[in-house]
């Protein structure tokens, strides 16, 4: 038999676990975002090719980052001038156009913990017929700060598998790794 109290201990272990989980999701939504500002080149050696020919041809980005506005000016061989892209991390829809095709897409972007998400949707003609787009582009800064890994993930269509045979073959989707090193300043 518990001895008399005139307060619980059942309510005290609840008010301690309550006020322990408020200051630990405080804690962790005023957690910093990383700082993504520099200019950073490609490192043509750790990234992988994604057969797309402006993607591919990237020398070097510059993020400017004031939160929520986020300025990356990337460098393309195929394009004499840097190219500004303007995202904006509260999740708002931002339009983009290609320099080279002229394809319009759309964008979300937000945080996603210390990941920097942009989603990309669209669609247009290219001389290889009307192109869908869905890509997802992850941007990671590494610990020390010197390297940003973007992993770009191409979401194949649902509603039109390849076929095989006139089976339908669902297609997984396509994962690509670009990695950046922090220019010296």
């Amino acid at each position: 038999m518990m001895p008399n109290s005139s307060f619980p201990r059942y309510k005290l272990v609840t008010i301690v676990c309550v006020t322990l989980f408020c200051f630990a999701l405080a804690e962790g939504q005023s957690k910093p975002k990383p700082n993504l500002a520099g200019t950073w080149i490609v490192d043509s050696a750790k990234s992988e090719k994604t057969n797309n020919l402006f993607e591919d041809s990237e020398s070097s980005m510059t993020i400017q980052q004031s939160d929520p506005e986020i300025r990356m000016a990337r460098q393309f061989k195929v394009v004499s001038k840097p190219v500004t892209f303007v995202f904006f991390s509260d999740d708002r829809e931002e339009n983009h156009k290609n320099p080279i095709t002229g394809m319009e897409t759309k964008a979300r972007t937000k945080w996603d913990g210390d990941k920097l998400v942009i989603h990309y949707t669209g669609s247009g003609v290219s001389p290889m017929g009307v192109r869908y787009l869905n890509v997802i582009e992850e941007l990671k800064l590494s610990k020390d700060g010197n390297t940003l890994t973007k992993k770009i993930i191409l979401v194949v269509q649902r509603n039109a598998p390849d076929r095989v045979n006139a089976v339908p073959v669902s297609q997984s989707n396509q994962e690509y790794k670009k990695v950046y090193n922090r220019a010296s300043e």
